[in-house]
Order: C-alpha cells, then sequence, then structure tokens
C-alpha cells in the first residue's frame, strides 16, 4: 500500500503523491508528460491506456488535460492523480513525467 504523502527520491528522479500532487501539477503544464492508467504494472502486456503530449490547464481551470485531436484526449483533477514520477532525464517517449490515474 502506498503512503498518503509520499516523496521517493532516486537517482534518475521522484515521484509524488497525496497533497503535493496539484503543486507538481503546476510545475508541469506546458511540458510533455504522459498520463496512463492500467489494471496491472506499467510497461507490461496488462490492459493499459496511455496518452503523451503537452500537460495544459483546462479552461475551467479545475482540471488539467492532454489534447491531440478530437478522438485523443485526457482530462482529470488532481484528485484523480494517484502519483507523479518526474524523471531527471526524459523518458523514452521525451517526456519529463508519467502521471499516474487512480478510478
Amino acid at each position: 500500500m502506498r503512503k498518503i504523502n509520499e516523496i521517493l527520491t532516486g537517482t534518475h528522479g521522484n515521484i509524488y503523491s497525496g497533497p503535493i500532487v496539484k503543486e507538481r501539477l503546476e510545475i508541469l503544464v506546458g511540458k510533455n508528460v504522459t498520463v496512463w492508467y492500467a489494471i496491472g504494472i506499467r510497461n507490461s502486456f496488462e490492459t493499459q491506456l496511455s496518452i503523451n503530449g503537452n500537460l495544459d490547464v483546462h479552461p475551467n481551470k479545475s482540471s488539467y488535460r492532454i489534447y491531440i485531436t478530437d478522438g485523443t484526449y485526457c482530462y482529470f483533477t488532481p484528485n484523480e492523480v494517484w502519483s507523479v514520477s518526474e524523471k531527471i532525464n526524459s523518458f523514452k517517449d521525451g517526456s519529463v513525467a508519467v502521471i499516474e490515474l487512480k478510478f
């Protein structure tokens, strides 16, 4: 079970969860990120969804989004984020962070 206010620091980057998530999302606005949801672990062949693009604040200012096209997008609020993993160097897809959603 994950801790509520976890900040894990390692040589490759940091993982944030809990109340600090909103602060980290604000820092990531305008940057290339990956938002994902999975039944199992990431990088496995379990059922999962991922979308990669620039993080924006939705015009209603209460949620965030990655909008690629009318058929490829993701909206979420900070309360729906399980963790934010930020990497010192970009991930393979060029993103600087992976935002894990909880539902």
